[in-house]
């Protein structure tokens, strides 16, 4: 049985209970936005649209596939645009303005085929123009070193919540960078931060070992 999708509401609670209010999640996203400062900006799984607030009113677009999450976010965050979609099934021209895309806590709910689509869809989109995807997610901890950790990762809602080596492994050949550092002491869940480099020579390696 799948879990329930939670509700629009009952979703930015959990947030704001696991994650407060994004702040050092805010500067850590702007640090790796500060070389294309003032450019467009997608967010992908962007939930209900709370981390738009970080950027200037019409800069920012999310993609989500929950509907009634995207409509929430659209009431809420009116300077920002919201698009109701499968990343999947966008076309190239749809990532064409966006040299910076981000998601949070958004892989662990997806399996290694479907992620794997989905950097295919932005690999195919970045042949002639380069751009980065900051991914910022939780990771398994080891159980004997932290098994409050672990624990919480296993009770994640997401099914996917992989190990910093397997999380590595999803991501590559695009990882330019990672980093994995513990998770505060009110929520001992460790996490990454990994910078995705797409361009016309990663796509090559991607598409030669995915086919």
């Amino acid at each position: 049985m799948s879990k329930r999708t939670l509700s629009p509401r009952a979703y930015d609670v959990l947030q704001r209970l696991v994650h407060g209010r994004h702040d050092p999640l805010k500067h850590a996203i702007l640090a790796a936005y500060a070389p294309f400062t003032g450019s467009p900006v997608l967010e992908l799984g962007c939930g209900t649209g709370v981390l738009s607030a970080a950027f200037a009113p019409g800069l920012y677009t999310g993609v989500d596939l929950d509907g009634a999450r995207i409509a929430s976010a659209r009431a809420e965050h009116p300077g920002a645009a919201f698009v109701h979609a499968d990343v999947r099934s966008l076309e190239p021209a749809f990532f064409a303005p966006f040299r910076f895309l981000f998601c949070h806590a958004w892989l662990h709910h997806i399996d290694e085929a479907t992620c794997q689509d989905i950097f295919s869809a932005i690999a195919g989109a970045s042949t002639t123009t380069p751009r980065v995807l900051m991914v910022y997610e939780p990771v398994l901890a080891p159980p004997l070193r932290n098994p409050v950790g672990w624990a919480l990762g296993k009770l994640d809602r997401g099914d996917f919540v992989r190990p910093a080596a397997a999380l590595r492994a999803l991501c590559e050949p695009f990882v330019e960078h990672m980093m994995v550092f513990p998770g505060p002491k009110r929520w001992p869940v460790p996490g990454a931060t990994l910078r995705l480099a797409f361009d016309a020579n990663r796509a090559t390696q991607f598409r030669a070992t995915h086919t």
